[in-house]
């Protein structure tokens, strides 16, 4: 317990450090970006990063799969295990880049269809495939990714992420301002891609010496296990794709490719936020793995109950700030052109809401391996929410294309998944989680109606939304904690953060 702790608190730290650089470059980044090029090609960027997270459903699932398979023989220090998964992993993720580029070669004739643009298509059509080799190149060092996530290392990953964009950061600052032409700020983004996988299977290699062994050991690899699971989460990740990755080509299609620039704007800010949230998650979520592979139920469940609180207090509290400040920070930051209606900014906080209100659900799926029991609802989840962007969208542009990805979440997975993981991994009543989400919602409006009157106050500038954002979280903690400082969620928080733990 105390090294999963140690290393989910290390990972976090260096996480969370990592993101708040890369987000400071990325911020300046993107002022140049709009100055010195143009929306259009902000929405381009979008637009071929949607696309290809689709052509990413041929990854399958593999990703979650890998790490999953991983937990046990590296808890158990079964190396043997370990270099023979390495071996089919990487061989299944070589198939799968091979795959993802033939698939994107094949849509180029289809962007045409896609994209609202002015830029001529042959342009257009090279721009994707530099995109198309950066996602890749990914593939290559996605195994050594699995097995770091498996050992608590996701520090080395960020720290190499951190390397690149600080790099990255630095030659795209000079070719838009020296040489401002796009087809060489995407270039230089591949050249950087290429070379973070080369330094990351550098140090995994040299992190864990015993990967340099030539003749892997007899191993008996559960195939049909693995493939299993990998078809269960194949559902699941094209569900997810088509829930989480369409909107922007939605957008482009029933709106603008324009309009998609200006909404990346507004992602750029809720990721930038979401990043760090994150990092939080996947750290955790390594630690649930090892934590469910030990057959704990009671800590498994009461890990569970404590992360449900603290990200419903996430949730509430990101939500809030983002509905007051969204607009004031774009306007200081891009200009008041780049400004989108109040109610896409409604549409925005809610999906963030229910993001992260519904995190720990997800995160003890991925890491207790329920592919099988959800591929379904969740399948219909992404049908629902094809169809009702498709509808909503039409008749209420941006707005009905975000607010359809809740409603169909809402009306399938919301509900569905508390029930599967309470039967399959707690054994235990689904109502436990249900009244603790009830509890935490009604505190949740209660702040929003707080820091509504509160908003009416706030500054101007910078310095006006930093202080509304301090006593938001004030708000927030407060309503919280009264609500919650008898109950045994907030009583192991404490726990953990005392100083005899640390």
């Amino acid at each position: 317990m105390q090294s999963r702790l140690k290393n989910a608190k290390i990972n976090i730290y260096v996480g969370i450090f990592t993101q708040f650089i890369i987000l400071i470059l990325s911020f300046i980044s993107r002022r140049l970006f709009v100055q010195y090029l143009s929306v259009e090609y902000l929405g381009i960027n979008g637009l071929y990063t949607n696309i290809l997270s689709v052509l990413s459903l041929a990854e399958l699932g593999l990703g979650s799969v890998a790490s999953y398979s991983l937990y046990k023989p590296v808890a158990e220090d079964n190396k043997p295990a370990i270099l023979g998964l390495l071996k089919y992993f990487k061989k299944l993720y070589r198939i799968i880049a091979l795959v993802i580029t033939i698939l994107g070669i094949a849509l180029t004739p289809f962007l045409k269809y896609i994209i609202t643009s002015d830029l001529s298509q042959a342009e257009l059509i090279i721009y994707y495939l530099l995109f198309l080799a950066s996602t890749v190149s990914t593939y290559f060092a996605a195994h050594n990714m699995a097995l770091l996530f498996a050992y608590q290392e996701n520090r080395i990953p960020k720290l190499v992420k951190l390397i690149t964009a600080v790099t990255q950061q630095i030659i795209h600052f000079i070719i838009l301002l020296v040489f401002p032409n796009y087809m060489v700020y995407v270039s230089s983004t591949i050249i950087c891609a290429i070379f973070s996988n080369y330094f990351l299977s550098v140090i995994t290699t040299q992190k864990h010496s015993y990967l340099k062994t030539k003749e892997i050991p007899d191993y008996d690899i559960p195939k049909e296990y693995i493939k299993s699971n990998i078809k269960s989460s194949s559902i699941y990740k094209l569900s997810l794709v088509a829930i989480n990755s369409t909107d922007n080509i939605l957008i482009s299609v029933l709106v603008s490719t324009m309009a998609v620039g200006l909404y990346s704007n507004y992602v750029a800010i809720t990721s930038a936020v979401q990043s760090f949230i994150s990092i939080i998650t996947i750290a955790l979520i390594n630690g649930i793995g090892n934590l469910y592979a030990e057959n704990d139920k009671k800590q498994t469940l009461a890990a569970f109950k404590s992360l449900v609180l603290i990200y419903h207090f996430i949730a509430c509290m990101g939500a809030i700030f983002f509905y007051h400040i969204l607009n004031p920070f774009i306007s200081i930051w891009l200009g008041k052109e780049y400004l989108m209606s109040n109610n896409v900014i409604i549409a925005i906080c809610l999906n963030f809401f229910v993001l992260n209100a519904t995190t720990p659900i997800w995160s003890f799926r991925e890491a207790t391996g329920q592919f099988t029991a959800t591929k379904y609802i969740i399948l219909i989840t992404a049908i629902l929410n094809i169809l009702l962007s498709v509808i909503m969208g039409y008749y209420w542009g941006v707005t009905g294309i975000l607010i359809a990805t809740v409603v169909a979440q809402a009306l399938t997975i919301i509900w569905y998944e508390p029930k599967i993981l309470f039967k399959n991994v707690f054994e235990d009543r689904q109502s436990i989680y249900w009244k603790k989400q009830i509890k935490y919602f009604i505190c949740s409006l209660i702040c929003v109606a707080l820091c509504g009157i509160v908003s009416k106050f706030m500054l101007n500038g910078i310095i006006g939304m930093a202080l509304f954002g301090i006593e938001t979280l004030i708000i927030c903690s407060i309503i919280f904690y009264l609500a919650t400082c008898r109950d045994e969620e907030i009583l192991k928080i404490k726990l953990l953060l005392s100083k005899k733990n640390r």
